[in-house]
């Protein structure tokens, strides 16, 4: 599979969270034989969850403000969902004045790829002409909001997900690429005593000592990730903006993958608009937690919230919401 990308550390773990893991696999969405009604994906990156969206779904509308990540979001979905289709620059269904990219898709008898309408905006609380976004050129997964940006603990949860990827068998599933730097960290992972292991005195010390080299190893790793970050402008639509702007009178999925400024993007759906969404999954993190399921269950009025740990001890988690379907 070739795919445009801006940062390769962060593509295959995307790649096999979404199509080897199925994190977005749930309830009907999971069935790709059975088509749900439209998506609207916020964080979509460089497009890999979008395309997911698409075999299974009537149509996706996939938001992303950093230009070079939207660029390659529209040439990854133009290429692996259009084959031979056409992409076209659409100002039909405009969103706060800015025009969409709609790759078209060939969806019929519930085979083939839905459509695809992409906008090179961010989604918040309140629309905006502009507002400050920081990018990482070294991880384009972890842009966000400026006001949402927490070095710390991405730091921490790079240290969590990596402790526990290495934790397995190096089999390719666990979105960590084979080469020496890794195989040199699952050999000193596997001397790491976990809480559970009945370790001799010398174990243990070998334990500590193979953890504070592999922390530290992971901070430097971080902290070259995160350098060269930039801050750029980029207009701010709502849920409901996306919502009246393409006529939408349901939206089965509205999956939010933004980095901690995922409470902002819930308190951008008019109450009018929450009776509309069928089912949210989003990325949460512990700072946003509590706040963020009340409203799901509050403002959303959702039946069913599940709340799902990501990896390891990582502050952040999946929450899925969705209305029970009357028998």
């Amino acid at each position: 599979v070739r795919l445009r990308y801006v940062s390769r550390a962060d593509v295959k773990f995307m790649h096999d969270e979404i199509f080897e893991r199925e994190c977005y696999g749930f309830d009907a969405i999971a069935d790709g034989a059975k088509r749900t009604g439209v998506v609207i994906d916020v964080g979509a990156n460089v497009g890999l969850s979008a395309l997911w969206f698409a075999a299974r779904s009537d149509a996706v509308i996939a938001c992303e403000p950093i230009p070079r990540t939207f660029a390659a979001l529209v040439e990854n979905v133009g290429a692996r969902e259009n084959r031979g289709g056409e992409t076209t620059t659409r100002d039909a269904a405009t969103t706060c004045g800015v025009r969409g990219v709609e790759i078209k898709g060939a969806a019929r008898d519930g085979r083939g790829m839905a459509t695809v309408y992409a906008h090179d905006v961010g989604v918040g609380g309140e629309r905006r002409d502009a507002a400050d976004f920081v990018e990482f050129p070294r991880a384009a997964g972890w842009a966000t909001r400026e006001n949402a940006r927490d070095d710390a603990e991405t730091t921490e949860n790079l240290i969590a997900y990596v402790l526990d990827a290495l934790r397995g068998d190096g089999g390719g599933d666990d979105g960590l690429e084979s080469n020496v730097v890794v195989g040199a960290g699952r050999w000193l992972r596997a001397r790491v005593a976990d809480d559970d292991d009945d370790a001799t005195p010398l174990r243990r010390l070998a334990s500590v000592i193979a953890s504070f080299v592999l922390r530290v190893a992971v901070r430097c790793v971080a902290a070259y990730m995160l350098s060269g970050a930039r801050v750029v402008k980029r207009p701010v639509v709502t849920v409901s903006d996306l919502i009246e702007a393409h006529g939408l009178d349901s939206v089965d999925l509205l999956k939010i993958d933004v980095e901690r400024a995922e409470l902002d993007v819930l308190n951008g759906v008019d109450e009018t608009d929450w009776g509309k969404i069928q089912r949210v999954h989003l990325e949460c993190h512990d700072s946003n937690f509590d706040r963020a399921v009340e409203v799901l269950k509050s403002k959303g009025a959702f039946d069913v919230v599940r709340v799902d740990a990501l990896f390891g001890s990582a502050r952040l988690r999946n929450i899925r919401a969705s209305r029970r379907v009357a028998s």
